[in-house]
């Protein structure tokens, strides 16, 4: 992690009260650390997941919430997982023996934002010191209109605060996606273009894994109609999640 921003962490972060405080940036204005040129799309991140560890949390918005039992806080219960691409990769894993005591927990909130997801990390991912933190969230940021430097400032101070108190904590950060049947896909297409550019910047700085979800639906697209991958240009079918699940664990090393 490069900790050469210390006047920007100022700025940002307050870490003597728990609060996470909004980047300064303003619109128009470069964003520190972001890398906003064209060639880091074309990057490609090498690292791998190991899972000999204790315990790994998913968290996000509905993609990862899909329709899980939110009274089911304990690891492994097949409710508590929800109908998603968590419960296909949990499933898929816990049935190798060598995975067999792995801890697997959902703290996807459907309709969660960035913003959202900093106002709860502490209590759903501090408090429970995974070993790895998996990360999905972006597409309800694009959808409402978040600019591209609330979103990279939103995901930075997230990934600041993980390692700032559990530095030995891996992070995976997946990319958002959408297909052309999304509501509005012209009018998105330019901040997402920029939200990928700054997850990237991100995936960087924290030396990450990175998930190139979006990069793997639009590869199927090709061959399959985009309804029959995301049933409104974002959120997975039935073979949307196994793609989820499968290019997930083309990552475990």
């Amino acid at each position: 992690m490069v900790l050469s921003r210390r006047l920007f962490i100022k700025q940002t972060l307050s870490l003597s009260s728990g609060a996470l405080l909004l980047g300064c940036s303003k619109k128009g204005e470069a964003i520190p650390g972001y890398d906003g040129s064209d060639n880091i799309l074309d990057e490609r991140f090498n690292a791998k997941i190991s899972l000999q560890v204790p315990s790994i949390l998913f968290i996000g918005d509905s993609i990862t919430d899909a329709g899980r039992n939110k009274d089911i806080l304990e690891p492994n219960q097949t409710e508590g997982l929800g109908e998603g691409f968590v419960k296909a990769i949990s499933a898929d894993v816990l049935s190798n023996v060598k995975y067999k005591n792995l801890l697997f927990y959902n703290r996807g909130v459907s309709g969660n934002t960035t913003s959202d997801l900093r106002k709860r990390w502490e209590a759903d991912c501090i408090s429970l010191k995974p070993s790895i933190v998996n990360i999905l969230i972006g597409i309800n940021d694009l959808r409402y209109n978040f600019s591209p430097v609330q979103f990279y400032n939103n995901y930075w101070n997230i990934l600041f605060l993980t390692k700032s108190k559990l530095p030995q904590t891996k992070v995976v950060i997946c990319e958002p996606f959408l297909l052309p049947n999304i509501a509005n896909y012209t009018s998105l297409q330019s901040n997402f273009t920029e939200y990928r550019k700054a997850i990237r910047s991100l995936v960087k700085e924290y030396q990450a894994v990175f998930i190139p979800y979006y990069q793997d639906f639009l590869n199927a697209s090709k061959n399959t109609a985009p309804e029959k991958l995301l049933i409104d240009g974002f959120h997975p079918s039935n073979d949307g999640i196994s793609l989820l699940a499968t290019s997930w664990q083309q990552f475990i090393q």
